[in-house]
Order: C-alpha cells, then structure tokens, then sequence
C-alpha cells in the first residue's frame, strides 16, 4: 500500500466522517428542540470530541496497517483502549463541573459513542475486506 493511497483513503474516510457529523448535529438540533428531552451545554463538544479523536485514531490505523498489516488487530485494539480512555477522562471532567447535567450528557454522550464506534467499525471492515480482495 502506497503512501498516495493512505492518504486517499484517509481523505475519503474524513469526507464520510464530516458528512455522519454534520447529520448527528442536525439530528440532535431537532431531536433537542423539539422533543422534551434534556439538551446537554457540551452537546457539540461531544461532536468535536469524537470527530477528532476518531479522525486521529483512523490515520494512525491507516499508516499501521500500511506498514505491517499482520499487526492490524494489535493496532485496533489499541485505537480502541485509546478512545475508551479518553472518552472515560472527557466524561469525568465534565460530570466533575456539572454534576446536575451529568446524566443527559452521558446517555447523549454514549449514543453518539456507539453510532461513532459503529461507523467506524463499518468503514474499517470495508478497508480491511478491500485490502484483502487487492492482495
């Protein structure tokens, strides 16, 4: 795997990921506006968190997998360890500043986890599937 390609498919992941963020942020906007739900003050906090960490995450896959795919699932499951730490500090500062919109945020804060984690999951089965059908 070339360099040149890592970094096409590192593009077209960021596009899809820009595009599932912007469709979770207008989701939200009307979900919160229109239904009698507790809108947490960190919600596109939330967005940001997660675009950036997962972005970082999936680029440092990329250049793992283009450098020792045998060593992919180590790779992984680090990224994975890495975003549940860091989801787990992001949590706890905030609930630690506001204790009384601690539970809205954490119930939004794993639904979009798990969509995020979902997505990505998608996304890297299909590189992985497309790499093994090119090899």
């Amino acid at each position: 795997m070339t360099n040149n390609y890592m970094n096409k498919d590192f593009l077209d992941f960021l596009i899809k990921l820009i595009a599932l963020t912007i469709i979770l942020i207008v989701v939200s906007y009307f979900t919160f506006n229109y239904l009698p739900l507790p809108k947490p003050t960190a919600l596109y906090y939330i967005f940001g968190f997660f675009f950036v960490v997962i972005s970082v995450i999936h680029y440092f896959l990329l250049k793992a997998v283009s450098k020792n795919s045998k060593r992919f699932p180590a790779y992984y499951m680090g990224g994975i360890t890495l975003k549940l730490f860091l989801s787990m500090i992001f949590i706890l500062i905030y609930a630690v500043r506001n204790p009384e919109q601690a539970k809205p945020f954490l119930v939004t804060f794993f639904v979009i986890y798990f969509i995020y984690t979902t997505y990505e999951t998608i996304l890297i089965l299909k590189h992985l599937d497309r790499n093994k059908q090119n090899s």
